[in-house]
């Protein structure tokens, strides 16, 4: 993943994707460790 000067957020993995800015929102309830603990589980 990468940002250009414009602030737009390139994602690299198939192929080179732009995220539009809308879609770059938190979700409402977002637990960051029950993330991380289920990454790594994996």
């Amino acid at each position: 993943m990468t940002i250009d000067h414009k602030g737009t957020v390139w994602v690299i993995g198939d192929g080179v994707q732009s995220i539009p800015a809308e879609s770059m929102q938190w979700p409402d309830d977002l637990d960051v460790a029950a993330l991380l603990d289920e990454s790594r589980r994996q």
